[in-house]
């Protein structure tokens, strides 16, 4: 089994695009009966995320953003929790729909 450094050194070495950026798109797990783990990763630019396809639940916590935090257009079937929020700037929410059952 490679190590980490190894398997980000393969990734930089093979997935960036013409526009110098990683890119990890359009990667399809579905074939994969487990979890995905993508935690405690370090970014010095941008950390795009947009369109997962999630069957089970998708979570997101602890997050330490210097920039921005844009979430919208989310539809989930199932409970959506948002809570213990430190915002320093503005904080935006609109146009929420809940439908019960």
């Amino acid at each position: 089994m490679k190590t980490k450094q190894e398997i980000k050194d393969w990734i930089l070495e093979n997935c960036i695009n013409e526009y110098g950026d990683l890119n990890l798109n359009s990667l399809d797990f579905s074939d994969f009966d487990g979890n995905i783990l993508m935690s405690n990763m370090i970014v010095k630019g941008n950390l795009y995320q947009s369109w997962q396809r999630v069957k089970g639940d998708l979570r997101q916590q602890g997050n330490q953003i210097q920039g921005d935090l844009f979430q919208n257009g989310q539809t989930v079937q199932g409970d959506l929790y948002q809570g213990s929020q430190t915002v320093q700037g503005k904080l935006y929410q609109d146009k929420e729909e809940e439908e019960w059952n």
